[in-house]
């Protein structure tokens, strides 16, 4: 059993906390890239469709980012329009950004542990002299999510819309998501093509870094070998 665990298990588990590091590494570098808004903000024409200033729709996505990464505790933002000051955010835009907060840092708890995992699991494989199971573990458990992820690129790829749609389903316990453009600056701020761009870049990154990943592993165990 002890063995199973050694040369089995243990592999598979790596192979997880790793992915899960990856994976969630990846969402959070673009998810926050701030060029990448600024470049959908300037092809969407976002400031001139919300009726306020460049300097405005960048306090504005300043202050949400900061808040998700609970560097401010609120989202009490005031922007000019027609020479008022009004809040950027309503009600339900603020509650749903609550529900997103909690997704987000959950997802970071999730990361942060899984690191963890993978630093005690890559000393124990070699001290314990098993670092020749790596690939194998790695290939089997890439495989499995491969597939997986596979299906999931194929369904955006063909309904970006109801895949969104579905990701929201799954995450969020309430339609607070479901955001109006007419009352609901968020929506006009991140439409659905915003989104698509950044999964898009989100997925082939990942593939990149995996299969990098994967190089290195097959080419470190030739050279064991």
């Amino acid at each position: 059993m002890y063995n199973t665990f050694k040369t089995k298990i243990l592999p598979v588990l790596w192979s997880l906390a790793l992915l899960l590091v990856v994976f969630i590494t990846v969402i959070d570098f673009y998810a926050f890239r701030k060029p990448y808004y600024e470049h959908m903000y300037e092809l969407n024409g976002t400031a001139e469709s919300l009726a306020i200033s460049e300097s405005d729709l960048t306090k504005a996505t300043d202050g949400l980012l900061d808040y998700l990464r609970d560097n401010r505790d609120d989202l009490d933002i005031s922007v000019s329009i027609a020479g008022e000051e009004v809040a950027m955010y309503n009600e339900r835009e603020i509650s749903h950004m609550v529900d997103v907060k909690d997704l987000y840092q959950g997802a970071i708890l999730v990361r942060n542990v899984s690191l963890v995992v993978l630093v005690i699991t890559t000393a124990w494989l070699f001290l314990s002299g098993l670092s020749y199971s790596l690939v194998n573990g790695f290939t089997k458990t890439i495989s499995t999510v491969g597939f997986i992820l596979g299906l999931v690129v194929f369904y955006a790829l063909l309904d970006f819309n109801g895949f969104w749609n579905a990701f929201h389903k799954v995450f969020f316990s309430n339609d607070l998501w479901l955001l109006d453009p007419r009352v609901d600056r968020l929506i006009t701020m991140v439409p659905l093509n915003f989104f698509s761009g950044m999964v898009t870049r989100i997925v082939v990154t990942i593939v990149i870094v995996l299969s990098v990943i994967y190089g290195g592993l097959a080419t470190w165990r030739k050279h064991q070998k």
